[in-house]
């Protein structure tokens, strides 16, 4: 017997279904998004994202992480377009630090 809020769901299979339709619910919840979802990456880096690109994949997983972090409180729009700016900030941070070359010159 499993509880959902005040009530007590008795099936396995009924907690199943629901849970089914919740993550339909969040699929198209963010297809309907993908196009903001690039649009507000390709803002950050400054280039199109294509949505096979890794600043994509962590637009995308962002995204993810404020539909988690939602409140009522917040516009989803708002709130989402924050944690993609600074997690996609702070993924070029790292990368720009991970990528740091010296250049010798040949000695004559």
């Amino acid at each position: 017997m499993l509880k959902e809020g005040n009530r007590t769901i008795d099936n396995v299979k009924d907690f199943e279904i629901k849970v089914m339709k919740i993550q339909k619910g969040l699929r198209e919840l963010v297809d309907a998004f993908r196009p903001f979802i690039i649009r507000v990456t390709s803002t950050v880096c400054r280039q199109y994202m294509d949505p096979c690109m890794d600043e994509f994949s962590k637009g995308f997983s962002a995204f993810n992480e404020a539909i988690d972090r939602y409140s009522v409180r917040r516009r989803l729009v708002t709130f989402a377009d924050m944690v993609i700016r600074r997690r996609l900030i702070d993924y070029i941070g790292k990368e720009a630090s991970k990528n740091r070359f010296t250049y010798l010159q040949p000695v004559e």
